[in-house]
Parts: C-alpha cells; sequence; structure tokens
C-alpha cells in the first residue's frame, strides 16, 4: 500500500500499515510512478515524510517515460530518478541505501533485511 488516501477499506488498512511501518524504519524508500504523478500530491507526501523526521530516499520510477517538466520539477525536491524496467540507475540507487547504512556492499550470503514480513517468518 501506498500513502495515498483511500476510500476502500480494505486499501485503507494497507495505508495505516505503511503509515505505521514507517515510524519504526531507518530508511524510508519513498517511490513514485512518474507517469502517474501529480506535483500536489507529491508535496503533501514530502510533507507528511519530513514531518516523520526519518530518514528518506525521494525516488521517481518510470524516467524513461516521464515528462522533462515533471523531472525538472521533482529534480528540485531532491528527487532521483530509476527506471526499474530498463534497470536504468539502480545502481546508484544501491550506492545510496548502502551509504545511508554505512555499508560499502552487500556480500553473496549475507542476508539484508528489507520487509518486516521477511524478519518476522
Amino acid at each position: 500500500a501506498g500513502l495515498r488516501e483511500t476510500s476502500d477499506h480494505v486499501e485503507s488498512i494497507g495505508v495505516a500499515r505503511t503509515r505505521e511501518r514507517m515510524q519504526k524504519a531507518a530508511l524510508i524508500l519513498y517511490l513514485v510512478d512518474l507517469t502517474q504523478t501529480f506535483l500536489e500530491e507529491v508535496d503533501e507526501q514530502l510533507a507528511e515524510l519530513r514531518a516523520l523526521g526519518k530518514p528518506f530516499l525521494a525516488i521517481g520510477n518510470k524516467m524513461d517515460a516521464a515528462t522533462p517538466a515533471l523531472m525538472n520539477e521533482l529534480s528540485g525536491k531532491g528527487f532521483m530518478f530509476i527506471s526499474a524496467a530498463q534497470h536504468t540507475n539502480l545502481d546508484v540507487l544501491k550506492e545510496k541505501i548502502l551509504a545511508h547504512f554505512q555499508l560499502r556492499a552487500v556480500q553473496q550470503g549475507e542476508v539484508v533485511v528489507t520487509n518486516l514480513r521477511h524478519y518476522q517468518q
């Protein structure tokens, strides 16, 4: 679930859980779909993230399909851009995550818990 307000009951439960888990996160990855993003919504969500006082990375996905104007606007708000489908800038994202945790690299065989569900099982 994302952060969007919704009238769907089931989805609203997922949104509430997302917000709960954000309180406990060491690093929040704020990922937006650049083909379905509105600046007003981004501004609201960035304000919510900043109010949490938790470190976060603002990431725009689908940079290969985004308008230059949107990317320029979000760049000024501290976003980095990736294309998961094209594998563009994923190495840069990985380096930013590793740098946050002061890790040089994840070695084969090491475990990095990325989701609380994975740790609980």
